[in-house]
Formats: C-alpha cells, sequence, structure tokens
C-alpha cells in the first residue's frame, strides 16, 4: 500500500503543477505571441505523468498476468468465429501485438500507426516476423475521473470483453465492418495478443497473422539489394504472385495525428516480379527474377530491387506475397525495406 500511496502522491503534485504552468501558459500566451517555452516543458511533463501512470499499473496487487488475460481475448475470439463456423486461430509466438499496445499506453494514443509512423507490417518486419499481419486496435476508459484520478481500478476483463464485442456488433459506424471482418477472415490462423492497461484505460491489440509457408530462406540482402524467398506451402495452397509497394519515407507523428488515423493499407503497387522476359505486369515496373522456380508446394524465388530504390527514391519498399486456395487469393507475407536518402536499405535504429 505504501508505494501505492507514494504514486498517488506524485500524481497529485504532477497535476497541480501541471495546472499552475497551464495558467502561466494562458497568460503568456496572451501577452506573447512568440514560441512558449512552458509548453514545452509541459510536454515533457506529460510524458512523465504517462509514465508514473504506467508504473501505477506495475505496482497493483490486483495486477492479472498477461498470459492469462490473453488466453482470454483468444477465447472472446475464438468463440466470435464459432459462430460463423470458423475454425480457431491460435497464439502466435511474435510480441508485435504486446509491443503496440505498449506504445499506445504509453504515448496515450490509438491508431494503427505508431509515434514513429510505422505500420503494422512495417513493425512486424522489425520484430522478425515472417508472415502477414492484419491489426486490429480497440480502447476503453472509466468515465468517472477527476483531477485527482479515478475512483477505483478498471475491471480489465470487462474492457477487453466489451471491445472484442465493440469490434464485432458495433463496428460499421466507424470503421466500417473492417474489424469484424479481420476477426472472421476465414484465412487467419494466427494472433499476437497486446494488452495494455492503468487503473483507468485498457488497450488491446489484435494481430492476426496468416501463416502457410515454411521458409527456407527469407530477407533482403542490403550489399547486393536481392530479395530472396524460398519456401514450401502448406498442401492444398499455391503461389499467385508477388508485388512490391511503396510507403512515402516514415516520420514521426504526434497524438493528435495519430487519433486522427482510420485503416491503412499496404501503400501504392509499384512493381510485380516477373518469372522470365516473357511475362509483364501493366501500369507498374517489372522486375524480371533472377531465379524463379516453382515445384509442387515449394518454389525459389530472387529479384533486384536496386532500378526500382533508385527510380522511386527513399521510403518503404514492402514484398507481399500472394497465395492462393479453391476459394481466393490472400496476402501470406510482408516483408519491409526502410531505404534512405542515399539510396541505400537501412534498420531504422531509433524505434
Amino acid at each position: 500500500m505504501a508505494g501505492i500511496t507514494n504514486i498517488v502522491a506524485n500524481l497529485i503534485t504532477l497535476i497541480s503543477l501541471i495546472m499552475l504552468l497551464g495558467l502561466l501558459y494562458t497568460s503568456y500566451s496572451n501577452t506573447n505571441g512568440s514560441v512558449n517555452p512552458i509548453s514545452l516543458f509541459l510536454n515533457s511533463l506529460n510524458t512523465t505523468l504517462n509514465q508514473t501512470l504506467i508504473n501505477a499499473t506495475a505496482h497493483h496487487s490486483g495486477a492479472e498476468s498477461n498470459q492469462s488475460l490473453d488466453a482470454y481475448v483468444l477465447s472472446l475470439i475464438n468463440s466470435d468465429r464459432h459462430q460463423f463456423g470458423l475454425s480457431n486461430v491460435t497464439l502466435s509466438n511474435e510480441s508485435s501485438g504486446e509491443q503496440h499496445s505498449q506504445s499506445m499506453l504509453a504515448y496515450n494514443y490509438i491508431s494503427h500507426w505508431d509515434v514513429y509512423g510505422l505500420k503494422p507490417y512495417m513493425r512486424y518486419t522489425l520484430e522478425g516476423g515472417n508472415e502477414s499481419v492484419s491489426e486490429n486496435v480497440a480502447y476503453r476508459t472509466m468515465s468517472r475521473c477527476t483531477i485527482f484520478g479515478c475512483s477505483g481500478d478498471i475491471n480489465v476483463r470487462s474492457a477487453l470483453n466489451a471491445s472484442e464485442h465493440d469490434m464485432m456488433y458495433n463496428d460499421q459506424a466507424c470503421c466500417n465492418n473492417g474489424h469484424r471482418d479481420n476477426i472472421l477472415n476465414p484465412h487467419h490462423n494466427q494472433v499476437s495478443i497486446g494488452i495494455a492497461y492503468n487503473s483507468s484505460s485498457v488497450y488491446l491489440t489484435e494481430d492476426f497473422i496468416d501463416n502457410y509457408i515454411t521458409w527456407s530462406r527469407y530477407g533482403f540482402g542490403a550489399t547486393n539489394n536481392e530479395m530472396y524467398l524460398s519456401g514450401s506451402m502448406q498442401k492444398g495452397y499455391s503461389l499467385v504472385e508477388v508485388v512490391v509497394t511503396y510507403d512515402a519515407p516514415i516520420m514521426s507523428m504526434s497524438r493528435v495525428q495519430l487519433d486522427n488515423t482510420t485503416s491503412y493499407g499496404y501503400g501504392k503497387q509499384v512493381a510485380g516480379i516477373a518469372r522470365n522476359k516473357l511475362f509483364y505486369f501493366t501500369g507498374i515496373n517489372t522486375i524480371v527474377a533472377d531465379q524463379y522456380e516453382t515445384k509442387g508446394n515449394s518454389f525459389s524465388i530472387a529479384f533486384n530491387m536496386q532500378n526500382t530504390m533508385s527510380d522511386i527514391g527513399p521510403g518503404e519498399y514492402t514484398v507481399v506475397t500472394w497465395l492462393n486456395d479453391t476459394n481466393s487469393s490472400f496476402v501470406a507475407s510482408s516483408y519491409t525495406i526502410f531505404v534512405g536518402g542515399d539510396g541505400k536499405a537501412y534498420v531504422p535504429s531509433n524505434i
């Protein structure tokens, strides 16, 4: 209890200081049109306050384990899928969902993007994921709060249940049923779940994954700008095509910018990979593969990205692999390559 009492005392001190500086900010703004240094300090205090709230959760004696909460959300997802005759998704070992929920809690925003300007599939590549990922995010908060804090601890399980229910049954107005469609996508077979919360807010991320390829070689060679895709597909699936999409260079995003984002996509399609010179794509660049072999459920593809990267310039290039089953085509893998102003691939170091 002593730890919680100290945290509450620190919160009250921080809030009082912020209110005082807010008054100074108003006075300063009314008399001076220049950049207000107090506003910069307030931004720093807000970050400190956020971290204090996170620490409060860590000290809360009644906090439930992440494993238990993940299992609970997984049961909600599979219950919804069962109603429509869909098979279960299993819990993925990837940490992309957890990482994003922690980011949203720490910086107090709700978005598929993060503060660095990264989309879900970009983050998934940086975390070592080889499959495709389709993301749901949700947020619940208590309403009975004052400047001195919130009355009691939020019921995390109730908040998670409400978030899942809203994504399934109240999703039309906000998101054109995009969250619901994601939950009920028959191609999804795994999910990375992320849950982050404090005494008043609960953030939920569901990163649905399509895992159908066992990779023997997968990745980009920065020294020769060669992309390698070799592996075997599950029985009943076939390779459709490999394309390259493009996003403008990532830029840091503010909370206001993040809260005003909606759905996301893979960017603009800029190139397709051709088996040989007899094949070509219309409307986009054609990259003739250096190697393109398929045999049964196995494939081995290698192609060079240098010309496409030089033509378009810095930004994010995502190699997207499409598979087909007896009913439809779907994205089974995505790999993002980050290209800087010097035309060379790099790994973001500030993330």
